[in-house]
């Protein structure tokens, strides 16, 4: 009897020291993610969510209403191709992360790649999210893209994208995650010219340079000058004029910010 008492405390002191909370029979896993104060992953797949800003606590498989918004990433991680003549490259980039509770959808909003194609992620009958677009060449190739993503966390969904060639019988398939980079950041601007950056939020301020162009800046605060025109400030503290740029995300959310 006294060896099974030691047993079991032994049992138990692992267990805490691992991190797993033993609740009856079941056991769940908390991890920590930042803006959630805690995500409890139980035995049969399903998640308890208790958020820090004193949301309701979510159960059950991870849909659009968990996604925090704001800056993401996408990061290709593995590619497996049978087919070299078509084989497609991907770089890694931000992008915004807005969400449609409503339709349980969700779109990445890229500044100069992703918005040409309007990827708005919808859910399947398997509880997948999936996009499906088709790319036509001179040559009467088309190519045709098939994303599969699983939301696996608040700040992470996990995906593949197979490309399919009326060509050649052959596929190209990649592996990605999208990440939460900055829940604070619910804008970016871009410009594919070289727009003036100033001082403040109008021409009479100093000219500080340009924007690069075909690079996505974060904004950080906005304020209307002349000709009420809208100026946004960016995160290195210079100013940018909102006809000379393009948006991406809940701009109209930035904050008022001070010259």
């Amino acid at each position: 009897m006294r060896f099974s008492a030691y047993f079991l405390l032994l049992v138990v002191s692992i267990c805490l020291f691992m991190g797993i909370q033993v609740v009856g029979a079941q056991e769940s896993v908390t991890l920590s993610l930042g803006h959630v104060d805690n995500m409890a992953l139980s035995a049969d797949g399903s998640y308890a969510v208790a958020w820090s800003t004193g949301e309701a606590q979510s159960t059950g498989v991870m849909t659009t209403a968990n996604l925090i918004p704001g800056k993401w990433e996408v990061i290709w991680e593995g590619k497996v191709s049978t087919c070299k003549e078509f084989e497609t490259t991907s770089n890694n980039r931000p992008f915004m992360m807005v969400t449609d509770v409503a339709n349980d959808t969700f779109s990445t909003e890229d500044l100069f790649v992703w918005s040409l194609y309007n990827f708005v992620y919808q859910i399947n009958a398997d509880g997948q999210y999936t996009f499906l677009r088709n790319q036509s060449y001179n040559d009467g190739t088309i190519l045709s893209f098939e994303y599969i993503t699983k939301i696996v966390s608040p700040t992470r969904i996990e995906g593949t994208r197979s490309t399919y060639s009326t060509r050649f019988t052959c596929t190209d398939r990649d592996s990605f995650v999208l990440a939460l980079v900055d829940e604070h950041i619910v804008c970016m601007v871009g410009s594919d010219r070289e727009p003036n950056v100033r001082s403040g939020p109008g021409t009479r301020f100093t000219r500080l340079g340009t924007l690069a162009k075909d690079v996505p800046v974060d904004v950080i605060g906005q304020r209307t000058g002349a000709g009420n025109l809208r100026w946004w400030k960016l995160s290195d503290g210079g100013w940018v004029r909102e006809d000379v740029v393009t948006e991406a995300g809940s701009c109209d959310t930035v904050p008022e910010a001070q010259p």
